[in-house]
């Protein structure tokens, strides 16, 4: 069984964007956290992200990931169609929903998913980047360090809004063995502040709440041209669960 302890969020339009296009979902009541960082700039960004948070967190508590992401890219693109200004819009989706021994975690685009370990404090990431430079990546085209800094590394080939049907929101079940955080966050973060940092941060104390402070001030020392947003969910497992998961891992 897992036991959410803490939960806290920051959604910040950064120091030079005069609109926040990220929208997230953090209820205290549900035992599922959304996050979405809009595309398209002035032809919708900001509406699709809404669009997305409001459609999923309606839809997440009766349905599974697939379903509702699928009725919510029909959602937006049937927006698209009705407004002709919109017709580029378009969101990143991150997920992380309560599963009987941990989470499902589900994301399309570059906005992220890591789970923080709190008995060896170590940052590990979850998700994939839908990128044309995470492509290029795993083909062995470029290095990690060319791909940080690469010009067209927020290029991402998979969205919420995108027509066509090798879309689908990727799915992952995460079972946890320790107590940990779970840390959703969109490029405004990762593209200023290192993981290096995320891990220190989250390593530098227990209280959740300071934890957002220092990451939110970390991101506003830098440039931080885009708007930035991050969910930590603090869990706790039982000895059940723990043991249950070590046993599913020794099977594969």
């Amino acid at each position: 069984m897992i036991k959410i302890s803490a939960v806290s969020s920051c959604s910040d339009p950064g120091n030079v964007a005069s609109e926040n296009q990220d929208t997230i979902y953090c209820s205290p009541e549900d035992k599922y956290w959304l996050l979405a960082d809009g595309i398209g700039g002035t032809k919708g960004g900001k509406l699709a992200s809404e669009l997305a948070i409001s459609s999923m967190s309606e839809r997440l508590s009766n349905e599974s990931i697939q379903e509702a992401s699928s009725r919510t890219q029909q959602l937006i693109n049937a927006r698209q169609e009705q407004q002709p200004e919109h017709c580029e819009m378009g969101t990143t989706i991150a997920v992380a929903k309560v599963a009987k021994y941990g989470f499902e975690v589900a994301w399309l685009g570059d906005s992220r998913i890591y789970n923080y370990s709190k008995n060896n404090q170590s940052l590990q990431l979850l998700s994939r980047d839908h990128s044309v430079v995470q492509d290029r990546l795993d083909r062995g085209e470029l290095t990690p360090n060319q791909a940080m800094n690469h010009p067209e590394r927020n290029l991402i080939n998979r969205f919420l809004g995108m027509k066509s049907t090798a879309n689908e929101i990727e799915v992952r079940q995460f079972k946890p063995t320790r107590n940990g955080i779970l840390f959703l966050c969109s490029d405004g973060v990762t593209d200023y502040v290192s993981e290096h940092t995320i891990q220190s941060i989250l390593s530098s104390t227990d209280d959740l709440r300071l934890c957002r402070q220092k990451l939110q001030q970390s991101v506003l020392t830098t440039e931080a041209q885009d708007n930035f947003s991050f969910i930590l969910i603090s869990y706790e497992i039982s000895i059940a669960t723990k043991l249950q998961n070590i046993a599913s891992k020794s099977h594969k």
